[in-house]
């Protein structure tokens, strides 16, 4: 698979709290709408690198002849995905995220690992229609799967998987 992008980045700007990740731009759905999934993923990716001060290594990876999402599946992956950033920013105490980005036929793949100081397992569950018990819930609405493995003091791992529907097919 082809490349689209490989960004390493280590952000000098100054610390801002994670809220802040989740209130701008006041249109977040813009960047879905006007510009398209991938290169809302990829400002989102750069904007997480410059508030939180984060070396951030990511891929994304397309297959040729394969589109991205559109409408409400693409603007819930970038939820999701925004959602996942957040809680690096908010709970990880992480040096590093890896993110990996993989849009194949038929599904589309996030993969974030961070070496932070992990969580207990009993930790990532809560209310069900906040945090990662949220999460579930609508990546269980698109029909996909949301994977997290997390060792104290080891780091977590999340991996999003979307199914797409077949290229032609509205989404």
């Amino acid at each position: 698979m082809p490349t689209l992008s490989r960004t390493s980045a280590t952000a000098n700007a100054a610390s801002v709290n994670s809220s802040d990740l989740a209130s701008r731009p006041p249109d977040r759905e813009w960047h879905v709408a006007k510009q398209g999934l991938i290169a809302a993923l990829e400002w989102q990716i750069s904007e997480f690198a410059s508030t939180t001060e984060l070396a951030c290594d990511s891929t994304i990876d397309l297959a040729p002849d394969c589109a991205a999402p559109e409408g409400t599946l693409a603007a819930t992956a970038f939820h999701l995905f925004q959602e996942i950033l957040n809680n690096v920013a908010r709970h990880a105490r992480a040096t590093l995220v890896r993110i990996r980005i993989r849009l194949m036929p038929g599904l589309l793949q996030m993969d974030v690992t961070d070496n932070g100081v992990g969580a207990a397992p009993a930790s990532l569950e809560g209310s069900p229609e906040h945090g990662i018990a949220g999460m579930r819930r609508r990546t269980g609405q698109c029909g996909g799967s949301l994977h997290i493995v997390s060792v104290p003091g080891g780091g977590t791992h999340v991996c999003l998987r979307l199914p797409l529907p077949p290229h032609g097919a509205s989404a």
